[in-house]
């Protein structure tokens, strides 16, 4: 095990006999398995904002706040908090002053260029600034290429411990009832947003100190800080949050990557298999995704068999954003197309939550953000994990489980009523009529019973799921293992790239070919009568003397590549002109700013707008470019399977890191720039002084390019079927 589950089983928690066959099996499914003497499901934002105000209202000593988002603007609970600011930064720095040996770390994840406009800007800066110096503010960074940290953990004083699927960030913020015109569900800038639907945890006692144990390895593996658990003392449960359990064992799951020292973690995933497999009359799950490649196997086992056990999915309906839905949304809609055909008896239900609409008489849409799972009356596990092959092995992932033991039938009860409690609201009854109808008739009854309501669960079908979504783009959108550079590699290399790739080889052969050809021709025929190179030899010394030429070449450069006037005959006329040495370095600063100024193009249109400028090739760059990292663009600057400007506008259309962009535009624009320069001088020698020596050493010269081309893309392609190899 990592060092951040030593143990298995606290000292002094309650463990039967009855544990060896249950699902909550430390190093297998779960890493702890402790005692709690209360348990509470918070649903939904308000009720988990309130219960965390009034709980850091009590810290004394420690506070750690561990998330994929956290920002200081957002608003805890509102209304209550007395002389406090409801503001997060705020508050907690009035927290910190107010009680002075209480220290609070804050270890955000260090996102991805993707998420730059939904997040606070300079977060680290505000909190350095804005709070108190006992409030500790880091990224965490710590964890492969493309991978996420996304567990959201609250523990304070080691005695009380929140964890879930809310992050302490912008449109999270809603109550049971999904109003349609909440004044108080604003963003952080005063915009209304649609309902949102959530759940986290609170428990104490030696779970708490058990969340404690993952938040304090997660801060030492991101700042190298070790901070002691403190010792135990009293600290009440707060009054104010009713338990939904008490006297219970509470098992934590989780997920990561290998990473340096640190093993694989797959104990989401092994829980959602077993758990599955051991349901006996109900599988009840919340997600905001749904493509695991496991669980689904593990689903339609159950669903082929003669007897299946009722399976209830809830999900939004599409994905949240247009690069979400051609993603991870597709491979949602072929996952449930797949379930729905395994479904011979009519036990499967797939759907999304929708609330009145107010003035408009349609229903709304209930955003599902939440990760539960419960199986039968028997299981109860809240968690940060999506049903994302990302989440069961790539991302950070913390689940919250309990398990009622045989006869254990308070347990069984509790369990039953937090799943009556998150029908009742989706269907808008009260938590008694759920809890009685699924009792009497189950859940499918239940559900279908109330689906043409304004308040309801409707069924989604996708008989006709689309096109699947690219394996290039999934790679690096939902990946089963880590991305490595290998299959990056291999990712951008794939088949639809590379035959993009030869062709564009074969053009420029041909090309090139034509134009030795036509100068050969000019110059050992009649026609070189027709023009006189002296005068073109004079006009390039007069303009390479004017004051300012060299800057207006790069400007001339510039908007010539945004026309589409390919960059590498603008290389060759800046070098024919310029020089071998002058010419190759304002080509390189011309090329640079041209895949700017397109870079900043794409960006301010949009990608459906540059998808249709562009048309088809850039779906093939999309995928290729489904990284914001430096080795995507190298690559796919390489290998010519589109006009740069193309490629810069697709980058900045779909917000690739823009220093990585700008990195790897000028290193992959080099060796080009450097071959270019010889052809540019060799065919300024050709047409200067011909002769057989200078037309074969320049024919030779364009056939190594080519070759050397070829040989690049079998060597990307090697390397990346042998990391495929590797893994499977």
């Amino acid at each position: 095990m990592d060092p951040g589950c030593r143990l298995s089983v606290f000292p002094g928690s309650r463990v039967s006999d009855e544990r060896d066959t249950a699902l909550l099996q430390p190093g297998q499914t779960v890493c702890w398995r402790a005692h709690a003497p209360h348990v509470a499901v918070l649903v939904d934002g308000a009720a988990y904002f309130e219960a965390l105000t009034r709980a850091l209202l009590r810290a004394t000593r420690s506070v750690f706040i561990i998330g994929w988002d956290i920002d200081t603007r957002v608003r805890l609970a509102r209304g209550f908090s007395g002389t406090y600011p409801e503001q997060l930064g705020a508050f907690l720095d009035v927290l910190v002053r107010r009680q002075r040996r209480l220290h609070v770390r804050i270890l955000s994840w260090d996102y991805s260029f993707v998420y730059l406009f939904e997040r606070e800007p300079l977060p680290h800066l505000k909190f350095d600034a804005k709070t108190h110096r006992r409030v500790h503010f880091e990224l965490d960074g710590d964890h492969p290429p493309f991978a996420a940290h996304h567990q959201k953990i609250v523990v304070i004083d080691d005695a009380l411990a929140f964890s879930g699927g809310l992050d302490l960030c912008d449109h999270r913020w809603d109550t049971v009832r999904h109003e349609a015109h909440d004044p108080e569900r604003v963003t952080i800038h005063g915009q209304p947003y649609a309902p949102f639907h959530d759940a986290q945890v609170l428990c104490d006692g030696e779970a708490a100190r058990a969340l404690s144990n993952i938040a304090r390895e997660r801060w030492r593996s991101a700042t190298g800080e070790r901070v002691p658990i403190l010792a135990r003392g009293a600290h009440s449960w707060p009054a104010e949050v009713p338990a939904d359990l008490e006297e219970v064992e509470v098992g934590l799951s989780r997920s990561g990557a290998a990473h340096h020292d640190r093993p694989e973690i797959r104990e989401v995933e092994t829980l959602y298999v077993d758990s599955i497999a051991a349901a006996r009359r109900s599988i009840y799950i919340e997600s905001q995704y749904f493509t695991s490649r496991r669980i689904a196997d593990a689903l339609v086992s159950r669903l082929g068999e003669h007897d299946p056990p009722e399976v209830v999915v809830i999900s939004p309906r599409v994905g949240d954003g247009w690069i979400e839905s051609q993603t991870v949304g597709a491979a949602h809609a072929q996952t449930v197309a797949r379930l729905q055909v395994a479904d011979h008896r009519g036990r499967l239900r797939i759907a999304c939550a929708v609330v009145p609409g107010g003035d408009s008489g349609e229903s709304l849409p209930v955003f599902i953000h939440a990760k539960i799972c419960i199986i039968d009356d028997r299981l109860l596990r809240v968690g940060s994990a999506n049903l994302t092959n990302r989440s069961m092995g790539v991302d950070t992932e913390c689940d919250v489980s309990v398990e009622a033991v045989a006869g254990d039938l308070r347990t069984e009860h509790a369990i039953a009523r937090v799943r009556a409690r998150l029908l009742a609201e989706h269907l808008g009854l009260s938590v008694d009529a759920a809890a009685e109808s699924v009792a009497h008739q189950g859940l499918i009854r239940t559900i279908d019973q109330h689906a043409l309501e304004a308040r309801a669960l409707r069924v989604v079908s996708y008989e006709d799921p689309g096109e699947p979504p690219s394996p290039t783009a999934m790679a690096f959108a939902d990946p089963e293992r880590p991305v490595s550079p290998s299959s990056v590699l291999h990712t951008l290399a794939s088949d639809e790239l590379q035959q993009r790739a030869r062709s564009a080889y074969l053009r420029l052969a041909a090309l090139l070919a034509v134009l030795v050809g036509v100068v050969v021709v000019w110059r050992l025929t009649p026609l070189a009568q027709l023009l006189d190179v002296d005068p073109i030899t004079a006009w390039a010394r007069s303009w390479r003397a004017r004051p300012g030429s060299p800057l207006f070449a790069i400007l001339v450069f510039a908007l010539a590549a945004q026309f589409l006037v390919p960059v590498n005959l603008l290389i060759i006329v800046v070098v024919l002109v310029y020089g071998p040495l002058l010419g190759s370095a304002l080509a390189i600063t011309g090329a640079c700013s041209a895949a700017a100024v397109a870079y900043s193009l794409g960006g301010f249109l949009g990608g459906d707008l540059v998808r249709r400028l562009a048309g088809p090739r850039v779906i093939a760059l999309k995928r290729g470019l489904a990284s914001s990292g430096f080795l995507p663009v190298l690559v796919v600057r390489v290998l010519p399977v589109a006009p740069a400007q193309v490629v810069s506008m697709v980058a900045g259309a779909w917000r690739y890191r823009f220093r990585y962009f700008i990195l790897a535009t000028l290193v992959g624009t080099l060796p080009g720039v450097f071959a270019l320069s010889i052809l540019g001088d060799r065919l300024r020698a050709l047409v200067q002084q011909p002769s057989p020596e200078t037309i074969l050493l320049l024919v030779g010269f364009a056939l190594l390019m080519v070759a050397l081309l070829l040989w690049l893309r079998s060597f990307l392609h090697r390397r990346g079927k042998r990391e495929r190899e590797r893994w499977l």
